[in-house]
């Protein structure tokens, strides 16, 4: 059986290969709600990336396994999100997009077809993607031993620091099939960074005693090859204010964007202003605490600008470019 693995991190399907009431349906639809990341099911090269019409916008990957080509087809991802192109390769599981809506679509989902040779607009090489689905392993759950406490204090383990989004996205998705408890996300300084600057980490729960601290930071570099380190729980970030000023011409300004609450927008979104926005973009989280995956919160802020009269017409220009929401704020960060 060919080893395709399946395309996203939920198998729910909604609408299966060519049913009696819709034949003329040559793939699977793959649905659930929330954010849900898409895979490359096998290893190959992306032969189109765009958006199609009624596919929405699609990515299609071409396969050689064992002397036979395959082409997988995934539609309706969300605006934005495609990361590959044409003539890229890619490896089994990379992401390579997120479920959406787009196209001729009823809700969020991923439509996914499989073709046994190449892909064509009769869809005659279409096969049921459910019968090549590899079954994958279940992975073990991480081991933890668990001691008496040797102290009355409670500790967390941190990761070392991700440069970017996506080492973070693939780290975090490996941590979480085999460590089922709640995992926190933070940035590693609650300031503002240039571009290219921004540094992310993750962290565990709380756990009583160094003892059992030390065990978990060894059962994850057992598993794992990043750094961790053991942290005092009470240990946080110091909360940062960026204050509304008046309406002063006599100090500095920045504008803001909206919140972002996840990071495939983020992502996107930080594209999206370095290819339209050419001066300096900073990044920094809406607070500095730790918050469980998924829920960070992160935005967007320009540079200095002086004057209320400059930093609205700033304001008015982004308006123009983006669709998002923008916000002046005071250039002065003040602790709480």
């Amino acid at each position: 059986m060919t080893n395709f693995i399946w395309p996203t991190d939920t198998k729910r399907v909604t609408s299966e290969f060519r049913t009696g009431s819709r034949p003329d349906h040559h793939g699977v639809d793959i649905a659930e709600s929330g954010y849900h990341p898409i895979y490359a099911s096998a290893k190959g090269k992306v032969t189109r990336s765009d958006g199609n019409g009624t596919y929405g916008q699609c990515i299609y990957i071409e396969h050689a396994i064992n002397g036979q080509t395959w082409e997988t087809v995934y539609a309706h991802m969300r605006d934005g999100s495609r990361r590959v192109s044409v003539g890229e390769q890619v490896n089994q599981g990379e992401i390579i997009g997120v479920m959406g809506n787009t196209g001729r679509s009823s809700g969020p989902h991923l439509h996914f077809e499989l073709h046994k040779g190449n892909w064509n607009a009769n869809k005659s090489n279409a096969v049921d993607p459910l019968d090549y689905l590899g079954i994958e392993e279940e992975k073990e759950e991480l081991k933890i031993p668990t001691e008496e406490p040797s102290d009355d204090n409670y500790y967390r383990i941190m990761s070392g620091l991700f440069f970017n989004m996506e080492s973070f996205e693939n780290a975090l998705k490996r941590l979480k099939e085999v460590y089922t408890r709640v995992v926190y996300i933070a940035p590693d300084k609650p300031i503002l960074e240039e571009e290219e600057g921004w540094r992310i980490r993750f962290y565990t729960g709380q756990m009583q005693g160094h003892n059992n601290a030390q065990n978990f930071k060894k059962a994850l570099e057992s598993e794992f090859s990043w750094n961790f380190h053991i942290v005092d729980s009470k240990q946080d970030y110091e909360n940062l204010v960026y204050r509304r000023g008046g309406e002063s011409e006599e100090i500095y300004y920045r504008v803001q964007t909206g919140l972002f609450d996840n990071v495939a927008y983020y992502n996107n979104a930080r594209d999206e202003l370095k290819s339209k926005y050419g001066s300096v973009i900073y990044e920094a989280s809406d607070d500095s605490k730790l918050r469980e995956d998924e829920d960070l919160r992160l935005r967007f802020y320009t540079g200095r600008v002086m004057g209320i009269s400059a930093a609205q017409a700033l304001k008015s220009r982004l308006q123009q470019k983006f669709t998002w929401n923008f916000h002046i704020v005071e250039a002065v960060i003040t602790k709480e």
